[in-house]
């Protein structure tokens, strides 16, 4: 009796033993393997991508930095793949429906995820079924192929650099004969000399110019009167006309002068070529000047005359109540 005894309570002591055994294994399990996520209550979205770019069923899904969920399955639809994502519902009243879902790295060379960001707040908020729109990121593909066609320029470039230093060290071109030749490069200095003093005898002639433009626009000016006032332009230009017939006039008479002076038989012609007629003019002048004195001896004689003195007395009275 007592051997049965002791065989059953170890067995009974094994059986605990293992069962513990076993309660553990099955906890470590479920935390290694975050397989206690099964028990939190989910809800299924979508997303449909062109490319998924190596995306697996139990990738990962983030939210703000946050794993929120995983992608449960991937199916082929036209024109696209369909990835079914399971997360966590509750960060459903979080998640709005115009937010968007773009492709990402675990890490620099990690599993690919997926991460739900944007969204506008006021929308309604995610639902069981709801399909978020995708965004093209940068591929690394891309990437690589951007960096293999600026190494090909750069070199392109280094080329080209390479070959314009070696003509510069040769002096070949004009920039090369200008770090080599000695007198071009002093021709070079003595021309920005003569620019540099011909650009301040352009400064001073510019400031010249401005001091007779504000002389002209100073009200009263000769200048600006003949520019504004309109009177005064339509008087000049009358003036001119007036002078332009006088000229007209005077070169007319000229030419009748000089055409009267040729000919000997004209007056003129008599008067300035024939000295007869000139001592005959001469004397009919002096002529007339003395019977002008004459004429104004009488004159004066009359105002004296008993006969003319009421006369003359009453034309003076008249002449000066006028």
């Amino acid at each position: 009796m007592n051997t049965d005894a002791d065989l059953r309570k170890k067995n009974i002591r094994l059986g605990l033993f293992i069962l513990a055994g076993t309660l553990i294994l099955c906890a470590g399990i479920l935390m290694v393997g975050n397989i206690h996520e099964t028990f939190v209550k989910k809800i299924r979205i979508y997303a449909r991508i062109a490319d998924v770019e190596g995306l697996q069923a139990g990738n990962n899904i983030w939210f703000s930095g946050v794993k929120i969920g995983t992608v449960s399955r991937l199916e082929f639809k036209p024109g696209a793949v369909e990835v079914t994502m399971r997360v966590d519902q509750k960060v459903q009243p979080y998640i709005y429906s115009n937010a968007m879902v773009k492709l990402a790295k675990d890490g620099l060379i990690g599993n690919r995820i997926l991460v739900i960001f944007g969204g506008t707040p006021g929308v309604r908020t995610l639902q069981e079924g709801d399909t978020l729109r995708f965004l093209q990121g940068t591929r690394t593909e891309d990437v690589m192929r951007t960096l293999e066609q600026n190494n090909d320029n750069l070199l392109a470039i280094t080329r080209d650099l390479k070959i314009l230093t070696q003509k510069l060290a040769e002096g070949k071109g004009s920039a090369g004969r200008l770090l080599t030749e000695d007198e071009l490069y002093e021709g070079l200095l003595a021309t920005v000399d003569d620019l540099r003093v011909a650009s301040a005898h352009a400064r001073s002639l510019l400031a010249s110019a401005s001091d007779v433009g504000t002389q002209i626009r100073t009200p009263g000016n000769l200048v600006q009167t003949l520019i504004g006032d309109t009177n005064v332009s339509v008087s000049v230009k009358n003036a001119v006309s007036r002078l332009e017939n006088v000229a007209d006039t005077a070169s007319a008479m000229m030419t009748e002068l000089k055409s009267a002076q040729a000919d000997r038989n004209s007056p003129l012609g008599k008067l300035l070529r024939d000295t007869a007629t000139g001592r005959q003019l001469e004397s009919a002048v002096n002529n007339l000047e003395k019977g002008t004195a004459l004429l104004n001896a009488d004159l004066e004689a009359l105002k004296h005359s008993i006969f003319f003195r009421r006369y003359f007395r009453k034309l003076e009275k008249s002449s000066r109540s006028r």
